[in-house]
């Protein structure tokens, strides 16, 4: 802890495939946890994401999945990152009414 990275994507990160195949290793990290792992420190790395494409909302999406998978299978963290990517793609396309973001940032995750 206090060192910027969490135990799921030390985990990852250290699996001997990640190099070569990211998401397996992912996935696989996941599965010895019986699918259990749904700490988000993906979140932090792909909310940019929402900056990139910001007037196109599947590639902000798809975009946000790709990068979030490589440590973060569970489909509960990219959810979590699609909702904060989705959010700040509104919010730059002048979007003011929260809670219009909240309920579209919400449908698409």
């Amino acid at each position: 802890g206090g060192m910027g990275i969490g135990q799921t994507v030390n985990r990852v990160l250290n699996h001997p495939s990640f190099l070569s195949h990211p998401h397996s290793a992912a996935t696989e990290v996941w599965e010895k946890g019986n699918r259990n792992l749904a700490a988000n420190g993906a979140v932090m790395r792909t909310s940019i994401l929402g900056v990139l494409d910001f007037k196109n909302i599947d590639k902000v999406k798809t975009n946000t999945t790709e990068i979030c998978k490589v440590t973060h299978v569970d489909p509960r963290c990219q959810g979590s990152c699609v909702a904060t990517t989705v959010a700040v793609s509104l919010l730059l396309q002048g979007v003011e009414n929260i809670d219009a973001v909240i309920n579209k940032a919400y449908e698409e995750a």
